[in-house]
């Protein structure tokens, strides 16, 4: 799996290094400018999956960046937008509901390392760890962990959320979903699917609305 990009606008050079140093412990490879019009022309050359800019851009409000931010765009790609206190009814105009956060000053470092995760779904290059929201999972060791504290799941529970989170986004239909979970001496039917994802979501707590229900087709991991 290739690393994901992220570009960062920050002024303030102080602050630009601490949002860098954040986002490459979060495993993205990271651009940061001072300068909107030098990011644009990066931004405008090849494709970026997350973009960190303050909610005060410099020369440009935060509605005219993004406007021309969506003009260039190589991709697509998630926006996070970092907030002085009083600020976010003015930025949330400037955002694509569903695509985009904001997140205030003082930045909490889990607050931030988990909003990141959010948006673009990263783990830790090589570790083969998975990290989507407030969730983390091992595949090597089976363990999981929802918002830093371990969580007891099935093998089958286990097997069945490495599988959505496989394909962040699409839809597994109940056939494919068998496929994944069954092995050796196991026989899996649609109903018991049902009843694995709906076990599956109170474990989840809070991110267990991630998981999906397409009607007809099947379920899929919302990222």
């Amino acid at each position: 799996m290739s690393q994901k990009k992220a570009l960062i606008l920050e002024e303030d050079e102080e602050f630009r290094q601490l949002l860098s140093d954040e986002l490459r412990g979060a495993g993205l490879e990271v651009m940061a400018f001072g300068d909107p019009l030098a990011m644009l022309r990066e931004f405008s050359l090849q494709p970026v999956d997350l973009v960190v800019l303050d909610a005060r851009v410099p020369e440009l409000t935060l509605e005219e960046f993004l406007e021309r931010m969506g003009s260039c765009a190589v991709g697509g790609y998630r926006v996070l937008v970092i907030a002085a206190p009083g600020d976010p009814v003015r930025v949330q105009r400037g955002l694509r509901a569903g695509l985009d956060e904001v997140i205030q000053k003082p930045l909490e470092r889990r607050h931030l390392q988990e909003r990141i995760r959010t948006l673009v779904g990263s783990g830790l290059p090589g570790s083969g760890k998975i990290g989507v929201g407030g969730l983390l999972i091992d595949p090597r060791s089976f363990d999981v962990f929802l918002l830093g504290e371990r969580i007891h799941l099935t093998p089958n529970e286990f097997k069945l959320l490495e599988a959505l989170l496989e394909f962040p986004g699409h839809v597994l239909t109940r056939d494919e979903l068998i496929q994944k979970v069954q092995g050796p001496g196991i026989a899996v039917i649609d109903r018991a699917i049902d009843t694995h994802v709906f076990s599956l979501r109170k474990k989840l707590g809070p991110e267990g609305i991630r998981i999906e229900t397409v009607r007809g087709e099947g379920y899929r991991f919302r990222i």
